[in-house]
């Protein structure tokens, strides 16, 4: 099935799509937005918003507070933690759906004539819980079928995922299928929904290849020769977390000249100083916004705007565009920061896995490079960084500045921009978002005959 074949199939009007968004973050909507992508420009899906103030502080404060971190990370790696914590949360959401119950029948009552299938694909545990409890409901009111998709944002089979009655959970590896699998089976929560592997939803705008003028300007950024410019894109998490180390890091990068920086943020209190700080400083372009969407979007259209060898960010959703190859748009080089929490852990993990960055010998150098107790960078060592997608840095802002200088000085930056290619591995394909609307495709139709 094709592109063309699926998207006919949405513009049907027995059919009904619902895409859900989130507050807790903005990885949620990049993922949604590289879903509505997907679809085509003259279908009118509906949208379900979720405000998960409640998880986003947690966030952001355990993003901040060493004690509070430790302790949230003993959370999700001690599994009778994990599990109550789940437990308490599922429950939390669970009892407050009827909320989710008025505005899906809304959406479906101003829906004419009445859908046979409503399709709602979620992005976010917490409205997918509360729509698993209202499904059967909705179902019989209005004598259609429900079908509910879960996209799992993170390489991470955290129990808060596994979301008993919804009818597929799309997640992006093996890995993740077996342990959500495994937690199903030992709960003996059934009917298990049908977990599927497939690629990661990533933007299909920064999927466009690059014109040969942007290939050439992308290498000679990186060129150890040369005297460009490192363009440097910095995304501002939604939890607005590590702002001192990204500004030490941007001091440090930018006070020969060698790098201009380009921050997409969120304006909020607790982004004020930092965007203060950086409007007043003349290597730094800053784009900020009040509204998560309009700060998705000014973030896929700089890439529009100007051609980026590298972006800096933390190993959250971002980790995905590792995916994509360099002569694509959104192709840069990824530089992150230190992981927090579980699933940015376990997202490292999986470019680890897939050898997208350097082993733990490799990094060892790196590091020795980053001390100074080594100057160059041997042949065999350019020749693996070739299969790199991205480099973990120093967790000293000042630090990872002066490495990313000296990873271009040394050769590093330019033997990744000559990337390799991927191996031929079904989780590695950066048409994730064509493989999830194929796949939902053919099991609404089922429920049309």
């Amino acid at each position: 099935m094709n592109s063309k074949e699926y998207q006919q199939f949405f513009d049907r009007n027995d059919v009904m799509v619902v895409l859900t968004t989130s507050t807790a973050g903005l990885g949620h909507k990049r993922v949604t937005k590289a879903l509505k992508q997907g679809l085509p420009e003259f279908i009118h899906e509906e949208e379900l918003g979720a405000d998960d103030f409640w998880m986003q502080f947690l966030h952001r404060i355990t993003s901040r507070n060493f004690f509070l971190r430790y302790l949230f990370e003993l959370i999700q790696n001690v599994s009778f933690l994990e599990r109550s914590f789940a437990l308490f949360y599922r429950r939390r959401l669970r009892k407050h759906s009827e909320d989710v119950y008025q505005r899906m029948k809304a959406l479906i009552q101003r829906r004419k004539p009445t859908p046979k299938v409503v399709l709602i694909v979620a992005t976010h545990f917490s409205l997918a819980h509360e729509l698993a409890v209202v499904k059967k409901k909705l179902d019989q009111e209005f004598k259609l079928k429900l079908l509910l998709a879960v996209v799992v944002t993170d390489d991470s089979p955290q129990e808060l995922w596994a979301v008993h009655g919804a009818d597929y959970l799309f997640v992006p590896s093996q890995l993740t299928k077996n342990a959500l699998l495994e937690h199903f089976k030992n709960k003996n929560l059934k009917p298990i929904p049908e977990i599927v592997v497939k690629s990661y939803p990533i933007s299909l705008s920064l999927a466009e290849k690059l014109t040969s003028d942007q290939w050439k300007e992308k290498k000679a950024q990186v060129s150890p020769k040369g005297n460009k410019q490192l363009k440097v894109m910095v995304p501002i998490s939604g939890a607005a977390v590590q702002l001192q180390y990204l500004q030490a890091m941007i001091e440090s990068l930018c006070q020969d000249k060698q790098a201009f920086v380009t921050v997409v943020s969120r304006e909020s209190k607790t982004t004020a100083k930092f965007i203060a700080w950086a409007q007043n400083h003349s290597c730094i372009n800053v784009i900020a916004k009040s509204d998560d969407r309009d700060v998705v979007e000014e973030y896929e259209e700089e890439f529009q705007r100007a051609v980026y060898s590298l972006e800096i960010t933390k190993p959250s959703e971002q980790s995905f565009k590792s995916l994509f190859s360099p002569q694509q748009l959104g192709g840069v080089i990824m530089l992150f920061s230190e992981p927090v929490g579980r699933q940015e852990d376990d997202n490292i993990a999986f470019l680890l896995r897939h050898g997208l960055l350097p082993n733990e010998k490799d990094a060892t150098s790196i590091r020795e490079l980053c001390l100074g107790r080594i100057e160059t960078i041997d042949d065999d060592l350019l020749k693996r960084a070739r299969h790199w997608r991205g480099i973990l840095l120093p967790m000293e802002g000042a630090e990872a500045g002066c490495l990313i200088k000296l990873l271009r000085k040394t050769g590093v930056l330019a033997a990744m921009m000559e990337f390799a290619g991927f191996a031929d591995h079904p989780e590695l394909a950066d048409d994730g978002v064509a493989q999830t609307w194929r796949y939902l495709t053919r099991q609404s139709q089922k429920f049309l005959r």
